[in-house]
């Protein structure tokens, strides 16, 4: 019998897990001992609580009854709002071998079909030795979800079968992400079909998935709208095609006619004139194209995948957009303590996928609908948002300089003329809406944009593949 053969069937280890809810770590014999080294609660629990020892073999922890154990951290913010602190990591990807798997063969399925997930919380102020599992969840993938995994794969998949398993990048998925392993940035490995190095890399579930599945399964305290209703609405499709196919019927419509079709009954049937717009109004409106009562960003595919909407709008020649697109104000005093590799900035680009919803302004009347696309930052272009992150933080460290040009404060920071993709400027609500910089002067509040011309190079580019 192998080790953890005592755990014969997935209730046998769904019980034992549950033995382990409120025990301190530090109360495990040694417990103390494994708290220090990264990966040592997921040891102690392994070795200490379910009596094997700690592998990295193929198939799952308990072969026999089918299940991989799997312990993450979550956070309690503000208002008890309950958050996964990362994404959960999986097994490493080996590029070699995985590229001639299917699906079914894959170590990813092969490993990690059925989990059984320890949730503890993770506390700044408290000892590790006084933190404990508070949660369990014995979880196997439903329908719905494992089409759209099984779509994440391929897409991992098929990126390494043409050889550009050095352009990997989290946010090309949507629940099964790729992602870096290394404990250096130096550190990598070889591939087929290339002979480009490429980082190490596994597979994951993605941070907003666990924090669903804490919200969704574990708590019961959310219940949010979903988009496809069925499974059998994607056994023709993936996910973003099914987006498409939903939106493709009302391309062309202006957006009076949209506020008619949708909007018109909730406001009593009132003349569409008459309706006072929000300023989100087209972000409603595609929310009511897919049958929604709230958000699109609300949804659970959308909350699941951590997508992020944007709404774009062309100006009438259908080539120019005037509006540059802000991310969040970030704060210079935490900037200059920051790597490029851990920056909140990396990470964001680097995980996450857009949903821009694409608007064409008209020399007369309301905006039509043009479309909507999917999106993630290639890893080319991420490199020119890292020279501008390099560039501000400099200038952080050695003094913003300041001067007036025309009855208005200028700055050193990087402009949208000077890096094809991304700028910094000011997003303060007003000129007294400021942030501290490290020698002690405040500047108007600042965060990260993606420079209007580049949004227009990638609609563009979008409109090139539709054609």
């Amino acid at each position: 019998m192998s080790e953890g053969s005592v755990y014969l069937t997935k209730e046998d280890v769904r019980r034992k897990a549950e033995e382990a809810k409120n025990i301190r770590f530090g109360d495990y014999p040694s417990g103390i001992s494994y708290l220090s080294g990264k990966g040592g609660i997921g040891h102690l629990l392994e070795e200490k609580h379910f009596g094997y020892r700690a592998n990295s073999r193929p198939e799952p922890d308990f072969k026999e009854a089918g299940v991989e154990l799997k312990v993450t951290p979550y956070r309690v913010g503000p208002n008890a709002t309950y958050t996964s602190k990362e994404r959960l990591v999986l097994n490493i990807i080996d590029y070699m071998k995985e590229a001639k798997a299917t699906f079914e063969t894959s170590s990813f399925w092969t490993k990690n079909k059925r989990l059984m997930i320890l949730f503890y919380e993770h506390r700044d102020q408290v000892p590790i030795a006084d933190w404990f599992i508070s949660f369990t969840l014995l979880y196997e993938f439903p329908e719905v979800d494992l089409i759209i995994i099984r779509d994440d794969w391929r897409r991992i998949i098929e990126t390494i079968r043409a050889g550009k398993a050095h352009e990997l990048t989290e946010s090309a998925t949507l629940y099964l992400g790729a992602c870096t392993k290394a404990a250096k940035a130096t550190n990598t490995r070889p591939q087929p079909y290339s002979p480009i190095p490429a980082k190490p890399r596994a597979y994951c579930l993605k941070q907003p998935f666990m924090t669903y599945l804490l919200r969704n399964r574990v708590l019961k305290i959310e219940d949010e709208e979903k988009i496809v209703k069925n499974a059998g609405e994607l056994q023709e499709s993936t996910f973003e095609s099914y987006m498409y196919s939903r939106i493709a019927p009302y391309i062309g419509w202006t957006q009076e006619r949209l506020i008619a079709e949708f909007l018109t009954a909730e406001a009593g049937s009132r003349p569409v004139g008459s309706i006072q717009l929000p300023k989100n109004i087209n972000e409603i409106l595609i929310a009511r194209i897919f049958g929604l009562k709230g958000r699109v960003s609300k949804t659970a595919e959308f909350m699941k995948a951590g997508i992020i909407p944007k709404t774009i709008q062309l100006e009438p020649d259908g080539q120019h957009v005037r509006e540059s697109m802000s991310f969040p104000v970030f704060h210079f005093i935490d900037l200059v303590d920051e790597e490029w590799e851990s920056s909140g900035l990396k990470e964001m680009f680097d995980t996450t996928r857009f949903f821009f919803i694409v608007f064409r302004k008209q020399e007369v009347g309301t905006p039509t609908l043009e479309g909507a696309f999917f999106w993630n930052m290639p890893a080319s272009d991420l490199g020119q948002v890292r020279e501008v992150w390099k560039k501000t933080k400099s200038i952080a460290i050695n003094g913003v300089e300041f001067s007036e040009v025309g009855g208005r404060q200028r700055n050193n920071l990087p402009k949208a003329s000077e890096n094809r993709v991304s700028h910094v400027r000011p997003h303060g609500r007003d000129g007294d809406d400021t942030d501290t910089l490290p020698d002690g002067s405040t500047i108007t509040k600042q965060c990260f944009w993606l420079n209007n011309t580049y949004i227009a190079a990638l609609i563009a580019e979008w409109k090139d593949t539709k054609e």
